[in-house]
């Protein structure tokens, strides 16, 4: 159990040093996930501290263009002269192209300053007729985004944009549309995390860099693998780490059907707990964001919840053990239950040695 995916994060890298130093090789760990999106956190931390991974699909969450696209209207409103984020969401609107949108930048002083109302109403005015009715709209977004609070002001900014243009876009250019839709949701959560947008492009920037640096020093060295539980289909490692094993992620609450069944996500579920031959650690945040900026409480898979007792044994990360202590002072007012001390739960099955969720 950990307190959030940041602490889960935290918790796989102190999980995989004690792998490491029982004898376990960094290839012989994997760590699955439902989708890319929640490996985002423990990425960020494996990158930290130099944990050499790789990515089944070659392309981590913040490498996919949707994802691009986004955090470049971010980087446009907080950087007024970055001009490749500037170029990137203007080529998103109707009829501008890459010489379009270099000679706009160009036309309007090489700078857009998103708090300069001169410098709204002539970026307005360099667009081409078709892209200015979009653009309008977002224009009205930005011109509160110094104003308003964080994370409120990016989620304006980038649900009025999703509104004036970029989910036609998507729809136009992905056959999975709702899917990136789902993405952007998420990368609003995880925005929201971070104490400004500010720090949120600084971790985005420290994980990109580091994951070019981790993998030119992997090379086809030994590494961790994430991978989706789809992707991993017909493989197996020693030693398995399942993220967010909690409601509305596993099982996802978009895959369920119109009476609420979960076939499917069980099948999922069982295609990710045999993939481990010894070891399977499986990971319960108890918090996580909205996007908005607000918490809420995780509650347990149901299927970690059909497990019988006896089966498993449940422990806590550093941090959780430190608020269960606060807690019991009378220092903290955390009601959470049941808290131990070894990171994850732990369960014996045929063909497994030990389970630790």
């Amino acid at each position: 159990m950990t307190a959030d995916g940041h602490d889960q994060g935290r918790e796989v890298v102190r999980r995989i040093e004690d792998l490491r130093r029982e004898g376990f090789g960094l290839g012989d760990i994997a760590i699955l996930y439902r989708s890319h999106f929640n490996a985002v956190e423990t990425q960020l931390a494996l990158a930290r501290a130099g944990v050499p991974y790789r990515i089944t699909s070659g392309t981590g969450f913040y490498e996919q263009a949707h994802v691009k696209d986004v955090v470049s209207l971010v980087r446009m409103a907080e950087t007024p002269a970055d001009g490749l984020a500037f170029s990137r969401v203007m080529q998103l609107l109707p009829a501008v192209g890459p010489a379009t949108a270099e000679r706009i930048f160009e036309k309007i002083g090489g700078s857009f300053d998103v708090s300069s109302e001169e410098s709204r109403r002539a970026l307005l005015g360099a667009l081409p007729a078709k892209a200015r009715a979009a653009w309008a709209q977002v224009d009205a977004a930005l011109a509160d985004w110094k104003s308003r609070p964080f994370p409120k002001n990016v989620e304006f900014a980038v649900e009025t944009f999703l509104d004036a243009a970029y989910r036609e876009q998507l729809r136009r250019q992905y056959e999975n549309a709702d899917e990136r839709e789902e993405d952007v949701r998420q990368l609003l959560s995880d925005i929201a995390s971070r104490d400004s947008a500010a720090d949120f492009l600084r971790d985005v920037a420290l994980l990109t860099n580091l994951d070019r640096e981790i993998a030119a020093s992997a090379g086809n060295g030994p590494a961790v693998l994430l991978s989706t539980v789809h992707q991993a289909k017909g493989l197996e490692w020693p030693v398995v780490l399942l993220l967010w094993t909690v409601e509305g992620i596993f099982p996802s609450s978009r895959s369920l059907d119109e009476e609420g069944r979960d076939d499917e996500e069980r099948r999922l579920f069982y295609v990710a707990v045999t993939r481990a031959k010894d070891r399977l650690y499986m990971f319960q945040p108890t918090m996580r964001r909205t996007q908005d900026g607000s918490s809420f409480p995780c509650e347990r898979s149901r299927f970690l919840r059909e497990v019988p007792a006896e089966l498993y044994e449940e422990g806590e990360s550093d941090e959780m053990g430190e608020r269960h202590a606060r807690a019991q002072s009378g220092r903290l007012g955390w009601d959470g239950g049941g808290w131990s001390r070894d990171g994850g739960w732990g369960r014996s099955l045929p063909g497994l040695h030990d389970w630790s969720f």
